[in-house]
């Protein structure tokens, strides 16, 4: 039913305000997305913008696009945006345009998808693994989770690496 609305909105170029709690739907049927807090937009743009870059903690969140954590801004690393970042899971470097100043309080993103090889670098003791399809939810002990192409042993201390791409 989802398809065709939304391929008869497309045929007969009516405008429509199609209103849902259900992200998965929301995504399918929009041009555009516009996300509500408290009564207020707190972010608008095409669904594979609002995807790549959520712009806030609250919207990362509700979208369920990985682990969001807090860190404090501790200088930069080069002269091309990327910042140091500490939180209580690491020392993070983190490409971003934003003005920030040495001490400034910043949320980040990591995305539990995209790990690889890389400089960003988390440690943790498994504490869940889940088969999902092809690859493996692995929760950690610290809270965060990601998902990897092999299981490791619950109570294992692993490290993950995160590519510089993955952070937001």
């Amino acid at each position: 039913l989802l398809n065709e609305l939304r391929s008869i909105l497309q045929q007969t170029n009516v405008p429509a305000i199609y209103v849902t709690h259900d992200q998965e739907e929301a995504f399918a049927m929009a041009d555009r997305i516009l996300i509500l807090h408290g009564g207020e937009i707190v972010r608008e743009g095409r669904p594979a913008d609002v995807w790549a870059n959520p712009e806030s903690a609250f919207v990362a969140r509700f979208l369920g696009l990985g682990n969001v954590f807090e860190g404090e801004v501790r200088g930069k690393e080069k002269e091309d945006g990327e910042w140091n970042v500490e939180s209580g899971f690491g020392v993070f470097t983190v490409p971003c345009e934003h003005g920030h100043q040495k001490g400034d309080s910043v949320h980040l993103l990591v995305r539990p998808h995209l790990v690889d090889e890389g400089s960003n670098v988390i440690q943790g003791i498994v504490t869940d693994v889940i088969l999902q399809q092809d690859r493996f939810k692995v929760s950690l002990k610290n809270g965060l989770y990601f998902y990897l192409p092999s299981a490791p042993k619950v109570g294992e201390r692993i490290e993950v690496s995160v590519k510089v791409e993955c952070l937001v």
